[in-house]
């Protein structure tokens, strides 16, 4: 009978220790979880920010390249009318693309800052982003007025 106690602690014990395993790696899994969860919420943040910036971005380059076949046009001296129209329709789709990107631009800056943003950055991006679009919108202008001028 005493054999027959022993095998039943032993039992006992071996099912103790399991239930005790059992119950810490179940708890470690939902923190785990918990957890990741969290992550994805801010790294889904993350990309919608890196999104709205990149489109932005692109956007202005868009621009430039506009801005860009235009002047070349203009130093090709090119006088036709249906030049002087081409143009006129490019320059108009150059203003278009700058504001499309100030809308994304401000999209991003409408966006909260995730813990560990800081405010040095974003004003970095900011300025960088205000002077490249102003130099555009600039470009804009003087190619405007040189192509009415003629």
């Amino acid at each position: 009978m005493l054999k027959n106690l022993k095998i039943t602690h032993g039992i006992a014990a071996v099912l103790v220790v399991f239930v005790a395993l059992l119950t810490l790696t179940g708890f470690l899994f939902y923190n785990g979880v918990s957890k990741a969860d969290k992550n994805f919420v801010a790294a889904e943040q993350l990309t919608l920010q890196q999104q709205h910036l990149s489109d932005a971005v692109k956007t202005l380059i868009k621009t430039r390249v506009t801005i860009n076949r235009v002047a070349i046009r203009f130093l090709k001296n090119q006088q036709d009318p249906k030049s002087l129209a081409a143009m006129a329709a490019l320059l108009e789709q150059a203003g278009t693309s700058a504001a499309a990107a100030d809308a994304d631009f401000k999209a991003w800056q409408a966006l909260p800052r995730k813990e560990g943003q800081g405010e040095a950055q974003a004003t970095q991006v900011q300025s960088a982003y205000k002077q490249m679009r102003d130099t555009m919108l600039a470009s804009i202008t003087f190619l405007n007025t040189m192509r009415t001028r003629k």
